[in-house]
């Protein structure tokens, strides 16, 4: 699981659409079942970042090296968490 990780990673996700009573109303929903608890911040976009990291399609995940240099964008659901950790793995090695 992403916990794995621990301090070597952030979370976080950033929401351009919906209000923030409609992002506390997600967490709410997913965090009732124990399969799809979200532990890490659900942001509302409040200055258009979506716009500086060229979203144009939802979800999209950027990944940041600790320089803050954007190093892949991934545009999509990832298929499986194992994808999804497995890409995690290769920018920390």
């Amino acid at each position: 699981a992403i916990q794995t990780y621990g301090d070597d990673i952030a979370l976080l996700a950033v929401n351009p659409i919906d209000s923030l009573k409609a992002i506390n109303a997600l967490r709410n929903q997913l965090n009732a079942n124990p399969a799809t608890v979200i532990t890490f911040p659900m942001l509302q976009d409040t200055c258009n970042l979506f716009l500086g990291f060229e979203v144009t399609n939802y979800p999209t995940t950027v990944f940041i090296d600790s320089n803050g240099c954007i190093i892949d964008i991934h545009v999509g659901t990832f298929p499986t968490e194992n994808h999804l950790l497995a890409t995690i793995a290769q920018y920390l090695s």
